[in-house]
């Protein structure tokens, strides 16, 4: 029996998401964030983390992120270059007051060596919490 070739292939299982809020417009935000790096990069997981209590903008506010990722799209690619493909991702988020945001960008095989998926920021010393 041969394959349909009028059927597409399958698509990739969606990614893992973990989100970490506060109340406030974060939270429309994390969902578009999450769509985007998806689309753009088909990852296994996503940790998204708003940061913004850490930050003068306060908690909820949706300005500052701290996000891993790992995708097999990083494969062969320096640090540097996978965060450019994220910043490309949420290029739309960047435009539209997302000010901040912190990048760990794994493969597979790193995120499976990593003792967790976690991506510590230091507290803002230009105000906030």
């Amino acid at each position: 029996m041969t394959a349909d070739p009028t059927l597409a292939p399958a698509a990739p299982p969606p990614p893992r998401v973990q989100l970490h809020l506060d109340p406030g417009p974060g939270e429309q935000r994390a969902p578009r964030m999450v769509l985007a790096l998806t689309a753009a990069l088909a990852p296994e997981a996503v940790l998204l983390r708003d940061e913004s209590h850490k930050h003068s903008a306060g908690p909820g506010a949706g300005t500052h992120w701290s996000v891993t990722l790992v995708s097999a799209r990083f494969g062969g690619l320096r640090a540097v270059q996978r965060h450019q493909l994220v910043y490309g991702a949420l290029r739309p988020e960047l435009d539209a007051g997302l000010h901040a945001l912190s990048i760990r960008a794994l493969t597979p095989d790193e995120a499976a060596a990593a003792p967790d998926l976690e991506n510590p920021t230091p507290p803002c010393f230009g105000g906030g919490g």
